[in-house]
């Protein structure tokens, strides 16, 4: 496990701050309590391994940052100080690191079941094709019979990037990240 504290590795480089690139909010999601969190290529990606993060339960805000392209995607709790997170690669069950795998493009956070209810509606799915075209880093927030998800582009396109989970003081998982400036390995794999 690879341990960082804010100020540190990805999110100490002030892509976070205000004032650097564009910093937006993409939207918003419920991870209920028991609900298992997917962050994917919500187009190509149908069998995305579920993060396992004991996510607490509640309203996640999807911030953007970035330039041209997106630097870095952060889905904080609302009641989350994100300058008090220690940052964690993402694990899957099997406690293997996981990465965000990305094809089509296109990037969603939200709970399990809402990304599978939005992969699986052919109108939800050339919305957000057709959104990730937008001046706003493509963001779209789709609404699904088991909640939103927020969905954006990838950065520079195919690849694999590094994902990472913020805990709280307490232990608590209260943010996910996805990195799409660094490049790093887990293993054999390289995320860029």
């Amino acid at each position: 496990m690879v341990t960082r504290v804010l100020g540190e590795g990805f999110a100490g480089d002030g892509r976070l701050a205000a004032g650097h690139g564009t910093r937006m909010v993409a939207g918003r999601f419920a991870v209920p309590a028991g609900q298992g969190l997917c962050v994917c290529d919500v187009l190509a990606d149908v069998h995305a391994p579920e993060v396992e993060a004991d996510l607490a339960a509640g309203d996640y805000v999807v911030h953007v940052v970035g330039g041209s392209v997106p630097a870095v995607a952060v889905a904080v709790h609302e009641n989350a100080t994100i300058d008090e997170l220690v940052w964690e690669d993402a694990l899957t069950s099997e406690k293997v690191p996981v990465g965000v795998s990305v094809d089509a493009g296109v990037i969603g956070f939200g709970t399990v079941a809402a990304v599978r209810a939005l992969q699986a509606d052919t109108d939800l799915v050339e919305a957000v094709i057709d959104s990730s075209t937008t001046d706003d880093f493509g963001t779209l927030v789709t609404t699904t019979p088991h909640g939103h998800v927020v969905s954006l582009t990838a950065g520079y396109g195919d690849g694999v990037y590094p994902l990472f989970v913020g805990r709280d003081s307490t232990g608590t998982a209260t943010a996910v990240a996805v990195d799409f400036g660094t490049a790093r390995t887990i293993g054999n794999i390289l995320y860029r």
